[in-house]
C-alpha cells in the first residue's frame, strides 16, 4: 500500500477501536480521514472511481439523509440548534463520500478483519473498565445495582453500548461460521464462543430492553442460518439448548434485567390507561411516540424542520402536560418518528429504504455479517432517536458504509473469478 493508504487503513483501526470506548478522540479521528482524503488531491482519480461503477454511487447515496437534513434547515427558524444538528450527523455524508471514492486496495481482507477485531477488542476493554469501576464503586456502597443498566455502563448510555456489543457477537459469529472446525483451531474456537457467552451476559446486565431483544433476534437469526442454510440440524437444535440455558441463568442470576422487561410488558398490556410518564421508561416512551404523531399528522409533507423539531416536541409536551419529557427535553426517542418529525415523509422514506434496501442486497448476496449489522442497528431504531447523538451516528455511519463497500467489492470478485 502507499502511504495514504497505510495512513487510511490506520485511522480505520483506530475509529473502530474507540467508538465502543474513548468517544473523545473520534471527532480527531474523523478529522485526521477528512484531511487525508483532502491531501491525497487525486481527485480526478477519486472521481473515476466514483462513475466508474454504479455500486460506488450506491454507496454515495446513503449521503441522501444528510441533505435532506441540509435542507430542511431552509425551512427552519432555530437556525442554531440546525447547525448543531447538522454538525452532529456530519458523519452521515463524511463516511459515504470517503468510501466511495477510496482506492479498494486499502481495505484486503485480512485488513477488513482487523479493523472488525479491533472494534472487538474496544468491545472488551469498554466491557473490563466497566466491570472495574462498578465493583470499585460497589465495594464502597455495597449496592449490587452497580452492576446493572446506566451505572454499569462506564463510557456510554447502555442502549448504545448493549448495540455495539450485539454487533461485537455478530462479528464472532460470523467469523465461526466461516471457520473450518479442525484440531488446530479448536483452542481459538472455544475463545471466541466464551466471548459470545461473556458479552451477551454483559448485554443482559446492562439491561437495555432493546440490547436484549436484539441479542435474542440475533441468536435467532443464527439458529435459522444454521438450520436452513447451512443445513445441520442437529447443531442448530443443539444452539436452541445452549441459547435458552443461556438466558434462563441469566435472568436467574441478574432478576433486575428480567424486572425491566417485565415491567415493559406490563405497560404495553395496559397502554390505554397510561396518564403521565413518572412512572415507567417504557410509559414515558410511549407517551413521547404519541405527541410525535401528533405532531407528524400536523406536519406531514415536510415535517417542522432540521432546527426547530426539538422545540416543537417540547411545545407538545407542554401542551398535553408530558412532565418528565419536558423537563428532559427529551427527543422522540424512536429515530423513525424523529425523522418523520424533522422531515416528513420523504425523510421518513429515505431512513427506511437506507436500511431495507440494502438489507435485501445483503440477503440476496449472503452477506451474513452486514444483514446482522442492518438489523441490529434498525432494532434501536424503534427505541432510540439513535442518530441524533454521535455515539449512533457515526457507529452507523461508518459500518454501514464500511460493511456496504466490503459487500460490494465480494460480489463483484465473486462475478470475475
Amino acid at each position: 500500500m502507499k502511504l495514504f493508504e497505510k495512513i487510511n487503513y490506520f485511522l480505520f483501526v483506530l475509529l473502530a477501536f474507540f467508538i465502543p470506548t474513548y468517544r473523545p478522540a473520534i471527532p480527531f479521528i474523523i478529522g485526521l480521514l477528512v484531511l487525508v482524503w483532502i491531501l491525497e488531491f487525486d481527485f480526478r482519480k477519486k472521481f473515476k472511481r466514483l462513475t466508474d461503477g454504479h455500486n460506488r454511487l450506491y454507496l454515495l447515496s446513503f449521503a441522501l439523509l444528510y441533505v435532506l437534513y441540509l435542507i430542511g434547515i431552509l425551512y427552519s427558524s432555530n437556525v442554531k440548534y440546525a447547525v448543531f444538528d447538522l454538525e452532529v450527523k456530519l458523519s452521515l455524508i463524511i463516511f459515504p463520500i470517503i468510501f466511495s471514492t477510496i482506492n479498494k486496495q486499502v481495505f484486503t481482507k485480512n485488513n477488513f478483519e482487523k479493523i472488525l477485531v479491533a472494534f472487538i477488542i474496544g468491545c472488551f476493554i469498554g466491557t473490563a473498565v466497566s466491570l472495574v469501576d462498578a465493583y470499585i464503586i460497589f465495594c464502597d456502597n455495597h449496592q449490587f445495582s452497580e452492576f446493572y443498566y446506566s451505572k454499569l455502563s462506564f463510557f456510554h448510555h447502555p442502549s448504545y453500548f448493549a448495540m455495539y456489543l450485539n454487533f461485537a457477537i455478530a462479528i464472532i459469529i460470523s467469523i465461526l461460521l466461516k471457520k473450518r472446525f479442525t484440531k488446530q483451531n479448536r483452542k481459538s474456537t472455544f475463545l471466541l464462543m466464551l466471548l459470545i457467552i461473556y458479552f451477551s451476559l454483559f448485554v443482559i446486565m446492562l439491561s437495555s430492553k432493546a440490547g436484549i431483544l436484539g441479542l435474542f433476534i440475533l441468536f435467532f437469526i443464527t439458529v435459522a442460518h444454521v438450520i436452513i442454510v447451512e443445513k445441520q440440524l442437529v447443531a442448530g437444535l443443539f444452539l436452541v439448548v445452549i441459547i435458552f440455558g443461556l438466558f434462563y441463568a441469566s435472568f436467574n442470576i441478574f432478576p433486575c434485567s428480567l424486572y425491566r422487561i417485565v415491567a415493559a410488558k406490563q405497560v404495553v398490556e395496559n397502554i390505554e390507561k397510561i396518564e403521565n410518564d413518572d412512572s415507567d421508561g417504557s410509559a414515558s416512551r410511549i407517551l413521547i411516540w404519541q405527541n410525535s404523531v401528533e405532531i407528524i399528522n400536523e406536519n406531514f409533507l415536510i415535517g417542522v424542520g432540521t432546527g426547530d423539531v426539538k422545540d416543537c416536541l417540547v411545545d407538545k409536551y407542554k401542551e398535553n402536560n408530558i412532565k418528565k419529557a419536558l423537563i428532559a427535553r427529551s427527543n422522540a426517542h424512536n429515530q423513525y418518528l424523529q425523522t418523520f418529525v424533522t422531515l416528513g415523509i420523504i425523510g421518513f422514506l429515505i431512513l427506511s429504504l437506507s436500511l431495507v434496501l440494502p438489507a435485501y442486497y445483503t440477503f440476496r448476496h449472503k452477506h451474513f455479517l452486514y444483514l446482522l449489522f442492518l438489523i441490529i442497528f434498525s432494532i434501536n431504531l424503534l427505541v432510540e432517536s439513535m442518530l441524533e447523538t454521535q455515539a449512533g451516528v457515526v457507529f452507523y455511519a461508518f459500518f454501514n458504509s464500511f460493511l456496504f463497500f466490503m459487500s460490494i467489492n465480494e460480489s463483484r470478485s465473486l462475478e470475475t473469478a
